[in-house]
């Protein structure tokens, strides 16, 4: 029996773990493996200089494009390892619940379910403090980006609905990781890990405001 020894990082947007198979949704990727396509939307001003820098990074690291909801692009149980940083929040009940699944299908018995989101209950917590309604609903927005102008259109086309939509404490998170099937879920501190090999993984990646928590699977 061959040992898994996938290691995974959904959603890695710009921080991807060096050596691990590294996925991500963003219509960058697939505009930065369309020349025509960037040089169309270049030409039209669709990108902003933010975009275009991210797409020719995209040039020069693999990341592959990938819509977990749908399927984790590796073999079943090949897996010893998936994370994901401040992805899920920007999925459905829906397609949580399906991204689970395929992180659970890929895993091997005994592999590690790494994930991270924005701590709801520090936002709240900081909202308590300074009282900024501005800052605090900025930080656990859901609301619909606007989509006015013809540019702004366009964008929503190519990159459909990013922005928030849905936030968790330690408790809720918790518990749909167990409905799902992993066993001793458990929050962990940034820099702690159940993973016995994690290289290339920054267990600090954005730990101010970070949720942690690792499930394994039965």
């Amino acid at each position: 029996m061959n040992t898994p020894n996938e290691k995974i990082n959904v959603g890695c947007g710009s921080s991807p773990s060096k050596g691990w198979l590294n996925l991500d949704n963003s219509p960058s990727i697939t505009i930065a493996n369309s020349p025509l396509l960037f040089f169309i939307l270049k030409k039209f001003h669709i990108l902003s200089k933010k975009h275009i820098t991210y797409i020719n990074w995209l040039k020069s690291n693999s990341i592959v494009f990938a819509d977990a909801t749908k399927r984790i692009p590796a073999r079943d149980s090949s897996a010893s390892v998936v994370y994901s940083s401040h992805m899920i929040e920007h999925l459905s009940q829906r397609g949580l619940a399906k991204f689970l699944a395929e992180a659970k299908r890929v895993l091997a018995p005994k592999g590690v379910l790494r994930i991270s989101v924005p701590d709801l209950d520090f936002h709240i917590k900081k909202y308590g403090i300074d009282g900024n309604a501005n800052a605090f609903m900025k930080s656990v927005t859901e609301t619909v980006p606007k989509v006015d102008t013809l540019k702004e259109r366009i964008i929503f086309l190519i990159a459909g609905y990013r922005n928030h939509q849905w936030m968790y404490n330690s408790a809720s998170l918790k518990s749909i990781l167990l409905k799902a099937g992993f066993k001793d879920v458990e929050q962990v501190n940034p820099g702690t890990t159940k993973i016995q090999d994690y290289a290339g993984l920054n267990l600090y990646e954005r730990e101010e405001n970070s949720l942690i928590l690792e499930g394994i699977k039965p």
